[in-house]
């Protein structure tokens, strides 16, 4: 099983549409039922979670070989970054206590940068966050 978060979006629904097309099985997790219609009708499981709860997140993780991260920026968010490093934070906590064998994580040029990036600072944070689990 594929599980793709953001699955709605545009990375994460290309992701979606080329695991199906392969023939392969695929959760495609999203914030609202509603907009998962089409990925339903391609053969997709859905999953709704909510990103900023590692148990949620963990659920959709159940049974998962390889799992697509990204983390969705909310414009409207009154603290942006604080709102992005307590999603990632969930991810990583949620991919540390049931650790499927592959993740890819959606980063960002300059990620690897530790100050002076502005809201990049929040993939240089996920990359961290993940480090220790290609360790394992």
């Amino acid at each position: 099983m594929y599980t793709i978060f953001g699955a709605t979006g545009k990375v994460g629904h290309a992701t979606a549409r080329a695991v199906r097309d392969r023939g392969q099985p695929v959760r495609a997790v999203v914030r609202d039922e509603r907009r998962g219609r089409e990925l339903v009708e391609w053969g997709c499981e859905l999953a709704v979670a909510d990103v900023r709860d590692h148990a949620s997140i963990a659920r959709a993780l159940d049974g998962a070989e390889a799992v697509q991260v990204i983390c969705p920026i909310v414009p409207t968010a009154v603290d942006a970054p604080a709102d992005l490093r307590g999603i990632v934070d969930a991810f990583a906590e949620a991919l540390m206590s049931a650790p499927p064998p592959t993740v890819l994580a959606i980063s960002d040029y300059g990620a690897e940068l530790d100050s002076g990036t502005g809201i990049t600072l929040i993939f240089h944070h996920l990359e961290q966050s993940l480090r220790s689990f290609r360790a394992m």
